[in-house]
């Protein structure tokens, strides 16, 4: 199975990462979305067509339950109302067979200098063969 990544960060023009940095990863007709992190608990999967998947496509976004709870232990507030198995969605089909499934957005106030200390996510994550460090 091959696996392929990118990131993709908003900097503002420095050399810090501004709000969250995020990772498109494929493995044959699979794409997942998460963000770079040291718990990711949300993750947006956009399944192709494949051979346990005969209808075409799915998408759906779920969270990891273990993930959640590091969260919590750690003092973290999280709440949400995605159900145990995830919640499937259609997408937006652009055109026969092409859908969009994510927006990825940052706000402009990221790159005011009253709120950089707050969208400081920190320095650009190493990138090795093995993925971001």
């Amino acid at each position: 199975m091959s696996k392929q990544e990118i990131l993709v960060a908003f900097s503002g023009g420095g050399p810090i990462a501004l709000g969250n940095i995020w990772r498109i990863t494929a493995k044959n007709t699979d794409f997942y979305i998460d963000p770079v992190g040291e718990v990711e608990v949300f993750h947006l999967s956009v399944h192709g067509p494949n051979d346990s998947n005969r209808d075409g496509h799915r998408f759906h976004i779920k969270v990891g339950r273990k993930a959640a709870a590091t969260v919590h232990e750690r003092g973290g507030f999280m709440i949400h109302s995605i159900p145990r198995n995830g919640y499937a969605f259609d997408g937006q089909e652009l055109a026969p067979g092409i859908f969009r499934v994510a927006r990825i957005r940052w706000v402009w106030d990221l790159t005011r200098p009253r709120f950089q200390q707050a969208a400081n996510y920190g320095p650009l994550p190493e990138i090795t063969d093995a993925g971001p460090v």
